[in-house]
């Protein structure tokens, strides 16, 4: 698929239509678990959306590219990357890529031990996505929320919140994220 948007990429000399498909070989070289595919194709997202003056797009572009290296466990970069893009779209604090973004940053905070900070981080998320009836990302901020409140010692909040993430992804075809909510632990089990 990712040759095709390639192939299509090559031939338009719209720089819209360019950054949007760049966007969606990024999903698809994170499918794929071509990480290093990926991130080159946010990159150029990026910088297409920001030569566009699209901040919308330049906030979705960086969600996807602090995703990858989140995954990539490159999360020095991830964090930095994140934390310019919220900066940067400042003015779209209550948008759906904000949203999006926020829950990824959650994930990020949760790996690297801020707990507090995922925990906050995802709060913020959380509102913004129901409102847009958001679900990949209500269901990321969920998940990283109950690991950071695990991570705290509250586990009690942290298996309750992570059970409340399984349903909504599972029944919308998000296996992956539901999946890391899955009980790890005996005290979680039940």
């Amino acid at each position: 698929a990712v040759g095709y948007l390639e192939q299509a990429i090559s031939v338009t000399g719209d720089p819209a239509e360019q950054a949007a498909l760049h966007l969606r070989a990024t999903a698809f070289g994170e499918n794929s678990l071509d990480l290093d595919e990926a991130i080159e194709h946010a990159v150029t997202a990026r910088a297409l959306y920001r030569s566009l003056g699209d901040p919308r797009g330049v906030l979705r572009a960086a969600t996807w590219l602090g995703r990858n290296h989140t995954t990539r466990k490159l999360e020095t970069q991830a964090v930095a990357i994140f934390e310019e893009a919220m900066v940067e779209g400042a003015d779209l604090a209550e948008s759906p890529e904000m949203a999006a973004l926020l829950a990824e940053l959650s994930r990020v905070y949760m790996m690297t031990g801020r707990s507090e900070e995922a925990v906050a981080t995802a709060d913020r998320s959380l509102p913004l996505a129901g409102n847009h009836a958001l679900i990949r990302p209500v269901v990321e901020a969920l998940i990283n929320k109950g690991s950071a409140l695990k991570n705290l010692g509250r586990t009690t909040a942290a298996a309750a919140t992570r059970r409340g993430a399984t349903p909504g992804g599972a029944t919308r075809g998000r296996a992956p994220a539901p999946l890391r909510a899955r009980p790890d632990a005996p005290w979680e089990r039940g």
